[in-house]
């Protein structure tokens, strides 16, 4: 599977968890959700929902900031060394779902924020990638490093480890054929031309 693909699956999965909320006022939904709920009550609800309820005024999300969850994750990825720092599986996909809902924003300072936390953002991934590259080249470090992976670097090491195999391959492998096709079909022209 492609890794957008694989994204968006996840994607859905995330957007279905559940989440905590507190609520800025009372409300009661009979449609589609049914729900009942009073002014400063908490409680968790699925993350589509708390979202939209959110946007409306009606609940405050209680989450974690990604911008210190970000910050903290590449500390430790510096802290790390050579060694992968285990990340959330949906450690990318929370990122992008916080920076969509930023840009929605259109406050100057929430922009120079955005500006800032895709530059962290960048920084991670750039360090992870060298990292990353080097675990590709064994499955026995592949396997020891997977589950401290998020699913699209887990997509990413998989298509490493791929392409780098298929190229040790072709350059390892020493078949007489190879050669013989290309001065064949020289000697074949070679002929033509006299004729």
């Amino acid at each position: 599977m492609r890794l957008t693909d694989t994204a968006r699956v996840y994607a859905l999965g995330y957007m279905l968890e559940h989440i905590r909320v507190r609520f800025k006022r009372s409300i009661t939904l009979d449609t589609f959700v049914k729900l009942d709920a009073k002014e400063d009550e908490s409680r968790a609800l699925p993350r589509w929902l708390a979202k939209i309820l959110a946007m409306h005024g009606i609940v405050d999300i209680q989450g974690v900031d990604m911008r210190i969850e970000l910050l903290r994750a590449l500390s430790r990825e510096k802290i790390a060394g050579d060694k992968l720092n285990a990340l959330r599986q949906d450690f990318y996909i929370s990122i992008k779902d916080f920076i969509t809902e930023a840009k929605g924003r259109t406050e100057q300072e929430q922009k120079v924020n955005i500006d800032r936390l895709l530059i962290t953002l960048q920084d991670i991934m750039l360090l992870r990638l060298d990292k990353i590259m080097g675990y590709a080249k064994s499955v026995y470090a592949m396997q020891e490093v997977e589950p401290r992976l998020s699913v699209e670097e887990k997509i990413l090491l998989k298509s490493l480890h791929d392409a780098i195999n298929e190229f040790k391959d072709y350059i390892m492998r020493y078949n007489s054929n190879d050669y013989s096709s290309s001065s064949n079909s020289s000697v074949s022209t070679n002929e033509a031309s006299k004729r």
